[in-house]
């Protein structure tokens, strides 16, 4: 029943082809049409990078990005593993555009490692390496940017905006793909797939104390 109404679909992928990156709920509309680019905001004018990953501090306090500290007002559309998804990719639960230009917070004080507009299924996106109290580095990974705020090399604290919500230049309707790898430097990669060095957030974030409510509830 459910492959019958995904092929009914307009706009939804031929199910035995790998989802493009970024895909959130199969069952969403279609994204609007792409913004022209003269519309679209200006990015940050960034210098040379003046710190590095190698002169973090621990990263004592992690938040969800989105409505910190638990990322209320937002549902994962499409969890970690679903479909091969690396990530998550976070809506607001008034659907569709709604959560186009919400501000997207740092999970943890760290140091940005990449901020650019990569193209593609990516669009704007910012990575920020973190280090954890046990002593490792792992790396965030927010795309899909309509706005990014931040450079690399700025040093970040908990809970600072990196940018805003965005449709990857009107690929896809508005929200946040947010990774998390092992690593700092892996490989973009294409978003799906089997991870390698990939960590699942919700679960990371919950580790640590966070109350990560995944599932879409209605805005009061």
């Amino acid at each position: 029943m459910l492959l019958l109404v995904f092929l009914l679909l307009p706009g939804c992928p031929d199910p035995a082809t790998p989802p493009s990156l970024g895909d959130s709920n199969p069952f969403a509309p279609p994204a609007k049409p792409a913004m022209p680019r003269s519309t679209e905001p200006a990015q940050p004018d960034c210098a040379q990078p003046q710190h590095s990953p190698a002169s973090l501090a621990e990263a004592a306090t992690w938040v969800h990005p989105l409505g910190p500290p638990s990322g209320a007002g937002y549902y994962d559309a499409q969890p970690f593993g679903q479909n091969d998804h690396l990530g998550n990719d976070w809506n607001g639960n008034g659907g569709k555009n709604t959560d186009l230009g919400d501000p997207v917070h740092a999970m943890a004080a760290g140091v940005v490692t990449e901020s650019f507009d990569a193209g593609g299924g990516w669009g704007n996106l910012v990575r920020v390496a973190h280090r954890t109290s046990d002593g490792r580095t792992v790396e965030s990974l927010y795309a899909h940017l309509h706005q990014r705020f931040v450079c690399a090399g700025d040093v970040v604290t908990s809970k600072q905006p990196l940018g805003t919500i965005g449709t990857a230049h009107g690929r896809y309707l508005a929200h946040l793909h947010l990774e998390l790898r092992d690593a700092v430097g892996l490989p973009l990669g294409g978003g799906y797939g089997e991870p390698s060095g990939h960590l699942d957030p919700t679960t990371f974030l919950q580790d640590r104390g966070v109350a990560v409510d995944p599932v879409w509830r209605p805005t009061p």
